[in-house]
């Protein structure tokens, strides 16, 4: 299995050999260039950084003899001490359509006084440069194109004419009830516009319960280029 096919039909096991090959701190520094486990910036009144574990983090919480190398196949898929928010994987997908940067999400494009008409453009942060090299992106893009798209995805279900994504599937464990679904989509998966990610807690499995909503939430954008407007897609119930 390489690492297409891996992502194809998310296979643990590949990616537990990639992370210890890597070591907590490898894998600290690809998802930090991604803003994982921080903030992200965004314009609300309040924002969860999450965690992505580092040595430092190992040695502080277990001491430095207290943690072995058994706790890096667990990070390596997302489980384990790994905090995300959905924020926070939509800004990685978009990232990841876009290939060169990472872009700080935002609510507000502008604010105008309605009385002078004078517009305001908030202060935006500059997009921070990926430095992937072409072949390890084209790499990760195909393998989100076949969990589509491919023979052995994990979200063949979610094929659309309308959108053509690529996307991950993601099954967050839980110890307090049935298991969280995760997905995060790009479209048109050829030459990506949008991103989107759903969480569904307690949603069991990210194929059948996330990436639905993410295809339509695409599906959605994609049509709102069209002629027909916005209003006209509401009363279709498409919205």
């Amino acid at each position: 299995v390489n690492c297409i096919r891996a992502i194809e039909a998310s296979c643990d096991v590949f990616f537990y050999k990639v992370g210890m090959k890597l070591g907590v701190d490898g894998i600290f520094r690809a998802l930090d260039r991604f803003h994982l486990g921080r903030k992200t910036g965004v314009d609300l009144t309040s924002e969860a950084a999450g965690l992505i574990p580092s040595t430092e983090y190992y040695d502080r919480r277990y001491g430095k003899n207290g943690w072995t190398k058994g706790y890096i196949p667990s990070i390596t898929i997302g489980q384990g001490e790994v905090l995300v928010t959905p924020l926070q994987l939509c800004a990685y997908a978009a990232a990841l359509g876009d290939g060169k940067f990472w872009r700080q999400p935002y609510i507000v494009e502008k604010i105008q006084n309605p009385t002078t008409g004078v517009i305001i453009l908030p202060e935006r942060a500059e997009p921070i440069e990926l430095n992937i090299p072409e072949n390890i992106l084209k790499i990760v893009r195909e393998g989100m194109r076949l969990v589509v798209w491919g023979d052995f995805g994990t979200a063949r279900a979610q094929r659309s004419k309308i959108a053509p994504i690529a996307g991950k599937t993601g099954t967050a464990q839980n110890p307090h009830g049935d298991d969280h679904a995760w997905f995060i989509g790009i479209a048109p998966e050829a030459s990506p516009r949008y991103a989107a990610c759903a969480l569904v807690e307690f949603g069991e499995h990210g194929s059948s319960m996330a990436a639905p909503l993410v295809r339509q939430m695409l599906e959605y954008m994609i049509k709102s280029e069209q002629p027909e407007t916005l209003t006209d897609l509401a009363d279709q119930g498409e919205m």
